[in-house]
C-alpha cells in the first residue's frame, strides 16, 4: 500500500473507525471490496454499510485479490457482496493501485472457493464502481459467472468519481438495502425500491435486479439524452434490453460516423465530451451485445476517441522500434551502392531507387513522441500509407541474394499499422493506452 493511499485512509476513516469502534458483527460472511484507485471515502461508506449490515469489510488491491480471496476460502468465509472499483471500459478496473480485469476476478473467486462451490453461492450482490460496468452485456456476463447472483449496481454511462457525493451515497444505500430489492413483492415496488436508493437518481446508473419473490430479472437504467440534454430513464425485463433490434435503423447513421472518424476524413475532436464521436462510444458501450463483430466497437471506438493521448503513447512504447527505423533508413543508400554492380540491369534503376529513398527521407516523418503530438488522424494514416509504399516497393527491387535492410523499417510499418490505424483491440488493453500519463508507458499485447 502506498504511503499516500495509508494516510489519505487514517485521514478520512479514522473519525469514522472511532465512532464505529462498537460495530456488532453478527454474520459470518464478509462484504470483500477490490480498491484499483486510492478510494478511501468509498471505503468508508462501504464499511458504514457492512457494519449496518452486521458484516466486516474486507479491502484488497488488484495485486492482493487471488491472495485475499483464498485466505476467505481458507478461513471457510463466504463473500455476501463484492464491491469493485477503478477507471473502467468495458470489463477492466484501473487505477493508482494496479488493474484487474472481470474476467480475473471471476477467476481468482472460482479459483479460491474451489471445491467450497456452496460458499461462493452466497455472493449474491456487485457493486461495481466505474463507468458503463453495469451496461446490459456486462451484466449478462456478471450473471453467468454467478448464477445466484440478485443484485448488481453500476454505471449504464459514466460513472462518478471516487469522491462524488452522489456516488458515494449510492454505494453505502444500496448496499445496505440490498436484502429489501430481492424482497420486492411487485414490479412496482422493485421499481420503487431502486429509485429510493439515496442519491441513485443523480447518476447515470444501472442496476440489475433478480427479484426472490416473482423469480423475474428486470434492469433499471438513466442515461444521458443527448436530443433533449436531459435524463431519460427505463425499467423493464432484463433480456429485453439484451434486444438489438431497435439499433438496426440507426446503423448506417452510426457506421457513417465512425468510418469519418476512422478513415481521417473528419478530426478528431480534441475534447472528449459532447460530441457525436462520445455519443457513439456511449451508444456502443450501453450496447455492446449489439456491436461484437467487426471493426465498430467499444475498445476501438475508444482509442478513436482518445486518438491523441493514443498516438503519444505509441512514440513512448515504441521508442526502441523507431530509432532502430531511423538507422535503418539512414544506411538504405549505401546499401544500394553497394549491390548497383550486380543487382540493377541499369542505371536508370538505380536513380529511381535512390530516387524513392530520397523521397521517402524528405516526405515520411518518424513517429516520435514528439513529432507524433502535433499530426492529426489524417495526416498519420497518410505518413503510414507512405512507409507502406516505400518499403514494398523497395522489397520489389531486390532479390533472395542482394536483399536491402529493410527488417527495422517493415517492423515499423506493422506496428503503425496495428496501433495507429487499426487501434487493434487485441493489441492495446484501451484502459491501458487511452490516457498519455508522462510516468506510466501501456504494454503492447502484439
Amino acid at each position: 500500500m502506498s504511503k499516500f493511499y495509508f494516510f489519505l485512509l487514517i485521514f478520512f476513516y479514522l473519525p469514522f473507525a472511532m465512532a464505529q469502534s462498537d460495530c456488532k458483527i453478527t454474520k459470518d460472511s464478509v462484504v470483500l471490496f477490490i480498491d484499483a484507485n486510492d478510494s478511501p471515502r468509498e471505503i468508508v461508506e462501504a464499511r458504514a454499510a457492512a457494519c449496518a449490515r452486521g458484516e466486516r469489510l474486507v479491502v484488497v488491491e488488484p495485486s492482493q485479490m487471488k491472495d485475499g480471496i483464498k485466505q476467505l476460502a481458507g478461513q471457510n468465509t463466504p463473500i455476501s457482496s463484492l464491491i469493485a472499483s477503478g477507471h473502467d471500459g468495458g470489463g477492466s478496473f484501473y487505477g493508482f493501485l494496479g488493474s484487474m480485469s472481470k474476467s480475473e476476478i471471476v477467476q481468482a473467486l472460482h479459483d479460491g472457493y474451489k471445491g467450497k462451490e456452496e460458499m461462493l453461492n452466497r455472493l449474491e450482490g456487485l457493486f461495481l464502481w466505474g463507468c458503463y460496468t453495469s451496461v446490459p452485456d456486462e451484466v449478462a456476463f456478471w450473471r453467468s459467472s454467478f448464477p445466484n447472483l440478485k443484485f448488481l449496481v453500476g454505471f449504464h454511462g459514466a460513472g462518478p468519481s471516487n469522491t462524488n457525493i452522489s456516488g458515494l451515497r449510492m454505494l453505502k444505500d444500496s448496499l445496505i438495502k440490498q436484502g429489501q430489492i430481492c424482497d420486492a413483492n411487485t414490479e412496482q415496488q422493485l421499481r420503487q425500491a431502486i429509485r429510493g436508493i439515496n442519491s441513485l437518481t443523480n447518476t447515470l446508473v444501472g442496476a440489475y435486479a433478480h427479484s426472490c419473490k416473482l423469480d423475474e430479472e428486470y434492469y433499471y437504467m438513466q442515461d444521458y439524452n443527448y436530443e433533449t440534454n436531459g435524463v431519460r430513464s427505463g425499467f423493464g425485463k432484463f433480456d429485453d434490453y439484451l434486444d438489438c433490434s431497435s439499433l438496426t435503423g440507426e446503423y448506417s447513421r452510426n457506421n457513417y460516423i465512425f468510418r469519418n472518424y476512422y478513415s481521417g476524413l473528419k478530426d478528431i475532436p480534441e475534447q472528449t465530451t459532447g460530441t457525436d464521436l462520445r455519443n457513439l462510444y456511449s451508444l456502443v458501450r450501453q450496447n455492446a451485445q449489439c456491436f461484437n463483430d467487426g471493426l465498430m466497437n467499444g475498445d476501438r471506438i475508444g482509442n478513436l476517441l482518445f486518438f491523441h493521448d493514443v498516438k503519444k503513447n505509441f512514440g513512448k512504447v515504441f521508442e526502441q522500434d523507431i530509432a532502430e527505423a531511423m538507422s535503418e533508413l539512414d544506411e538504405l543508400a549505401k546499401d544500394v551502392d553497394i549491390i548497383k554492380g550486380s543487382f540493377f540491369s541499369s542505371n536508370k534503376e538505380l536513380d529511381d531507387l535512390k530516387k524513392t529513398i530520397k523521397d521517402v527521407k524528405g516526405n515520411f516523418w518518424m513517429p516520435t513522441e514528439e513529432e507524433i503530438g502535433n499530426k492529426s488522424r489524417r495526416e498519420v494514416l497518410a505518413n503510414i500509407k507512405r512507409l507502406s509504399s516505400v518499403t514494398n516497393h523497395l522489397y520489389l527491387n531486390s532479390d533472395d541474394g542482394k536483399k536491402l535492410k529493410l527488417d527495422k523499417l517493415k517492423n515499423l510499418e506493422n506496428k503503425m499499422e496495428r496501433y495507429l490505424h487499426n487501434l487493434d483491440p487485441e493489441c492495446m488493453d484501451f484502459l491501458d493506452w487511452h490516457e498519455y500519463l508522462p510516468e506510466h508507458t501501456p504494454k503492447p499485447l502484439c
